[in-house]
């Protein structure tokens, strides 16, 4: 482990001690670093090393994380006027090339921070400026076989994404914005239906209820 994230993660560590001043230190020194270059990437990092650190500690950091890109991806003016710095463009494309692969590795109450994460960054980013984030999931639900983790996460994360369309009145834009999306991704989209429909089958087969159930749940999404 890099020393920079073992130190890092020593901090997160102090987030979920029992001792609120140390919670509260711990906090302190977090904030004061959170707006230098390479924190959000080191974050996840933290995040990456895996069981080794403890869920709560990788929880934590997930959590911070989800936090950091709520208010650090497209700071509002009043923030940036109180000094909120935006992440720097060459740090958020590493963070897109890194979030996808590692939510779909992570326990589940950490895909959910993280899935949250992203879905805060394709609300501003997709299509436009991450334009590989469908065939990423597409790619990644291809190579799952039967891991119904990485299945549901892909398809909870493309529904989180498609999901502010629904809530969005008709307009010229929007109407210009998927109808680009259907062009460029219609293709690997099909693909991502056909193969949580090939995994249904598969399942069914093997009468494993449980998974069934789970994979319509994604199939109505």
């Amino acid at each position: 482990m890099d020393e920079g994230v073992r130190q890092l993660a020593e901090v997160f560590s102090r987030t979920v001690q029992p001792d609120r001043e140390l919670i509260k230190a711990a906090e302190e020194h977090l904030k004061s670093i959170s707006q230098q270059p390479g924190y959000g990437i080191a974050v996840l990092e933290v995040i990456a090393v895996g069981d080794a650190l403890g869920s709560d500690v990788r929880l934590a950091a997930a959590v911070n994380f989800k936090n950091l890109v709520k208010y650090r991806w497209v700071p509002t003016e009043i923030a940036q006027e109180s000094g909120t710095q935006p992440i720097p463009d060459d740090e958020k494309a590493r963070i897109k090339q890194l979030l996808t692969g590692l939510m779909l590795s992570t326990p589940s109450l950490i895909r959910a921070q993280l899935s949250e994460a992203l879905t805060i960054i394709s609300n501003h980013d997709f299509p436009q400026a991450w334009p590989q984030l469908l065939p990423e999931l597409v790619e990644r639900l291809n190579a799952a076989g039967d891991d119904l983790n990485v299945i549901t996460g892909v398809c909870h994360t493309a529904n989180s994404i498609f999901k502010r369309y629904r809530d969005q009145w008709r307009n010229d834009a929007m109407v210009a914005e998927l109808a680009q999306v259907q062009v460029r991704d219609g293709a690997a989209l099909h693909t991502a239906f056909f193969l949580v429909y090939c995994y249904l089958g598969r399942a069914t087969a093997a009468a494993v209820p449980s998974p069934v159930s789970c994979c319509w749940e994604k199939r109505c999404l």
